[in-house]
């Protein structure tokens, strides 16, 4: 488990200081906050679903092999971050007020989705030791450019230029650190 998740990895030695993981990934996240936008108090409910299978290779050049180089890559089936922003409370211009069902919503979605490089650290050897082992590892992806969009709905409709808007400002967000731990087991 780790900052991309909790998955399922199997290690595969390849020579005396190397080995090949492959590990599959699932972060799924759903947090409802309030806030407030411009004196606006919004009801908030951010998602997020990463789900990624990667294959990285380690290399333990020291005697001891416990401390590796790793070099690798995922494949994103989806990288995905949601935040849908809802009125919380009945909103008064003058003499007109809107109820946030009259207001509307709008759901503004990134995804990172696609084949990312991997470079990082490990600490530990899934093939020293007894049956049960640990690793840490500490690297970081490198993503594809974001896909934006956003979609709003009654009086928060045709704003879908701050999905093209959010693409542009994201473009440079590509690098995700990882931090992973893994528990080993030998058969």
């Amino acid at each position: 488990f780790g900052t991309s998740g909790i998955g399922i990895s199997a290690a595969a030695k390849i020579h005396p200081h190397a080995y090949v993981t492959l590990q599959a990934s699932i972060l799924p996240v759903q947090i409802s906050r309030s806030l407030e936008f411009r004196g606006i108090p919004f009801n908030t409910l951010i998602k997020t679903k990463c789900t990624h299978l990667d294959l990285i290779a380690t290399w333990l050049p020291l005697r001891t092999q416990k401390i590796g180089i790793q070099f690798g890559g995922a494949y994103y089936f989806s990288a995905l971050v949601s935040t849908t922003l809802k009125p919380a409370n009945t909103y008064t211009i003058g003499s007109y007020s809107l109820t946030p069902e009259e207001f509307g919503d709008i759901t503004i979605e990134s995804n990172w989705k696609g084949f990312a490089p991997y470079a990082g650290v490990t600490w530990g050897n899934p093939f020293n030791g007894k049956h049960l082992r640990a690793a840490l590892d500490i690297g970081t992806f490198y993503m594809q450019s974001p896909n934006c969009t956003s979609l709003g709905t009654k009086r928060l409709s045709n704003n879908e230029a701050i999905g093209v808007q959010l693409t542009e400002n994201l473009s440079d967000y590509r690098w995700f650190p990882q931090i992973c731990f893994h528990l080993y087991y030998s058969f």
